[in-house]
């Protein structure tokens, strides 16, 4: 199974609230205890590491880091930039950042998106997960 995360799930894993936290931190937690491959945009490091980098947070920059050495990092290639401009230009819903993402999940052909974004669900191109659900059954479907 692939599944393809978006930037919030990754900060609010790793430093969000604690409710918040705890929420996002069951799903990597699912992913983990299965035969689950998690990949992510190159755009989520820039998105992740830039509060830690503005603070001048050690921790978190280790955190960060210790992190992406775990997930395969796709690169923002030309494919993935012509799906996300087919995204931005279907719905102004959805903010470049977020076409990013969702045309990444889409061109690897990942099983499952997820995203603490509500907004996201509504893309039909790859399955979409909320993350801050309480459960996270869905990857069982």
């Amino acid at each position: 199974m692939l599944v393809s995360l978006d930037a919030n799930v990754i900060v609010l894993a790793l430093t969000g609230k604690p409710n918040l936290r705890h929420l996002a931190r069951r799903w990597l937690d699912a992913l983990e205890a299965r035969d689950v491959h998690i990949v992510t945009s190159a755009l989520s490091q820039l998105e992740c590491f830039v509060r830690p980098h503005r603070l001048a947070n050690a921790a978190e920059l280790a955190l960060f880091g210790s992190f992406f050495k775990g997930v395969i990092s796709v690169p923002i290639e030309d494919e993935v930039l012509s799906v996300a401009s087919r995204i931005r230009a279907r719905s102004r819903a959805f903010r470049t950042p977020d076409a990013i993402h969702l045309a990444t999940a889409e061109v690897i052909q990942a099983d499952l998106f997820l995203t603490a974004d509500r907004r996201l669900m509504a893309y039909k191109g790859v399955r979409v997960a909320y993350a801050l659900r309480a459960s996270s059954s869905e990857l069982d479907q």
